[in-house]
């Protein structure tokens, strides 16, 4: 029984555990993304003081970066003796240390001034910067606006500059169009020289290291020129076979610019799925890790629920299908009353608080008044005969009031049915 109940649900079972762990990784990437502050991250404080930093601000994830490789970001930027004071998070596993002699350097990112903070971190002799520490201004330095290079010119300089300004302008007239398609051409390339760029700043050592190695290459091949003239003989031999297959080589050429382009595209966009792939497999490892010993801690569940599932949930919910169908009518109406409902409960709990407070002083609240009105009314149709309950009351009229007031007594003698009093009437 417990076997066939097992097989029947395990699919099921299985479905909800991969939707809770795919939403729980979901959430993580969002919040990761979003900057959301990583609890147990391993990160020191960085400051540095700059002259200026426009467009610099914290809390937009604006990088920090080693050789083009972010280190960090931007945490805020304040003013201190009218200087620019910029604290930064660094992550201490990318960069363990920054010394004394390190210099940073405050640079557009993008065309829109995106900003980002480019550390040279130095190195021995100096001693390393404890967190927190501030690179001085001497050791910083900050973009320099157009107008600032400007007003540096002198004035024959400034007037050739508008001239060579004002005939770009008119040779450039017309042609944006153009300008934009080479400017678009030239996007990619950039981007691709600078990645390059990057790699080889970052590889300065391995670049010494390969030009040495080189240099040993060609010694070895100077001493060896016998068997690289048979080599060279073997290349000449093989180019003449391929050059006997001009005609296939050709088609092959020409079909490999598209090949190239999708390829390119394609790689494209298994560049992103890679990036977002990497965070969201070692965000998942921890939970991947625990599953087993979660779906082991599971089966006595299992086993205990499936009996209550089966006998008393299941027919229960059998049962109540007509009576939901019934009350989805009456559900709906007493939505469509729910604001009024709401309203008049507002209101009255506002005269049941009203009644109920007991201000401070001597003067009690309503509830106590409501009581002695409750004990009087009581008390007034505390007398009955076979009609019902009878209201009984005391009025005291002095005679002086009679007297000066003849009328009353009147009354008094019509409405009670009584002999004249006072000797009035």
């Amino acid at each position: 029984m417990l076997r066939r109940a097992v097989r029947r649900y395990l699919r099921a079972f299985v479905v909800i555990v991969a939707l809770m762990v795919t939403g729980t990784a979901t959430t993580l990437y969002i919040l990761i993304h979003e900057r959301f502050p990583v609890p147990f991250q391993d990160t020191y404080a960085l400051n540095a003081e700059f002259s200026t930093a426009d467009s610099a601000a914290g809390g937009e994830g604006l990088p920090v970066t080693v050789a083009g490789v972010q280190v960090g970001t931007i945490r805020n930027v304040t003013v201190r003796d009218g200087y620019a004071f910029v604290q930064m998070a660094i992550d201490h596993s990318i960069l363990p240390h920054v010394y004394a002699n390190a210099r940073a350097k405050l640079m557009p990112d993008t065309p829109l001034k995106d900003m980002e903070v480019r550390i040279a971190p130095g190195g021995p002799p100096a001693r390393p910067l404890r967190p927190g520490a501030t690179i001085p201004l001497a050791g910083t330095e900050s973009p320099i606006d157009l107008d600032e290079l400007l007003s540096a010119l002198d004035t024959d300089t400034r007037a050739y500059l508008s001239m060579l300004v004002s005939g770009s302008a008119e040779g450039l007239n017309g042609r944006g169009l153009d300008v934009r398609a080479m400017l678009r051409a030239l996007g990619p390339t950039t981007a691709e020289v600078r990645q390059l760029g990057d790699a080889l700043v970052g590889r300065r050592q391995e670049l010494a290291q390969v030009v040495h190695n080189l240099a040993l290459v060609a010694e070895a091949a100077g001493a060896s020129d016998r068997q690289i003239g048979q080599v060279v003989d073997a290349g000449d031999a093989t180019l003449s076979s391929l050059s006997s297959q001009d005609t296939a080589l050709g088609n092959s050429l020409s079909q490999l610019p598209g090949t190239l382009s999708v390829a390119r595209t394609t790689l494209t966009h298994v560049t992103g799925l890679a990036d977002l792939l990497g965070p969201t497999l070692t965000a998942l490892q921890p939970a991947v890790r625990r599953l087993p010993s979660a779906l082991r801690a599971l089966g006595p569940l299992a086993v205990q629920a499936t009996p209550i599932v089966r006998d008393g949930l299941r027919p229960l919910v059998e049962k109540l299908e007509p009576f939901a169908a019934a009350l989805a009518p009456a559900v709906r109406d007493l939505s469509a009353q729910t604001p009024d409902l709401i309203a008049a409960f507002h209101i009255l709990n506002y005269v049941a608080n009203e009644t109920g407070y007991d201000k401070p002083g001597s003067w009690p609240g309503f509830l106590y008044w409501t009581a002695w009105a409750l004990h009087n009314t009581n008390s007034t149709y505390s007398t009955e005969d076979a009609n019902g309950a009878v209201a009984r009351a005391l009025l005291l009229v002095s005679c002086s009031t009679l007297s000066s007031q003849p009328e009353i007594g009147a009354f008094l003698q019509k409405l009670l049915a009584i002999n004249p009093v006072c000797g009035t009437g």
